[in-house]
């Protein structure tokens, strides 16, 4: 669908998933997730997977070696082991979606059909692969492309820019900082409020 427009940019492909090495270390990661087929896991909610099932989501992400505190990343970068991570569809409708999702379909007693859905896309749409690839070049990778070193993290957190659902902390940009040699400047953005 997408394989000259990520070659072009300098990604490598394995299965669904493509990855950008740069040379600071950093690794851009694109990746198609299809829906699973059966039931959720006893953790998530009880929604069946089935509703899922013949869909995808489209996932990028930024892997950061010095904030990967357990050292798991060896070789192909999956977009979802990305501290930094978003949803393009997220990055398309913005995540009220997703807050809504965690406010009504975090509650046991809601009814399944209360609970928003997720923003998938049916792989029998005829124009899926249309809108994953404009989704994918006017979202996705203008939000990976914007983090292309350590010191580009370090700004997009101080100024609150959008780091997407990873949720990175204070500590993760610390941890980096501190695996970087950057002690000092580890120690004050941990003693800011």
């Amino acid at each position: 669908m997408s394989a000259p427009m990520f070659k072009e940019l300098g990604y490598r492909k394995s299965g669904f998933r493509w990855n950008r090495s740069l040379d600071s270390g950093l690794v851009h990661a694109v990746e198609f997730v299809m829906g699973p087929r059966g039931w959720a896991r006893p953790s998530e909610v009880d929604v069946p997977n089935d509703l899922l099932y013949g869909s995808f989501e489209v996932r990028v992400g930024v892997y950061v070696p010095e904030m990967d505190r357990l050292r798991e990343a060896r070789g192909w970068i999956f977009a979802l082991s990305c501290a930094i991570t978003a949803s393009v569809e997220d990055l398309r409708f913005g995540y009220e979606i997703e807050r809504q999702w965690d406010e009504v379909g975090s509650d046991p007693n809601a009814p399944a059909l209360l609970r928003p859905p997720r923003p998938w896309q049916s792989l029998w749409d005829e124009d899926a692969a249309a809108v994953a690839k404009a989704s994918i070049s006017l979202y996705g990778l203008p939000w990976v492309d914007r983090l292309r070193n350590h010191d580009d993290v370090v700004r997009a957190f101080h100024d609150e820019i959008d780091l997407g659902s990873g949720r990175v902390s204070k500590t993760d940009i610390a941890y980096m900082l501190v695996n970087l040699g950057r002690r000092d400047e580890a120690l004050e953005l941990l003693d800011s409020e």
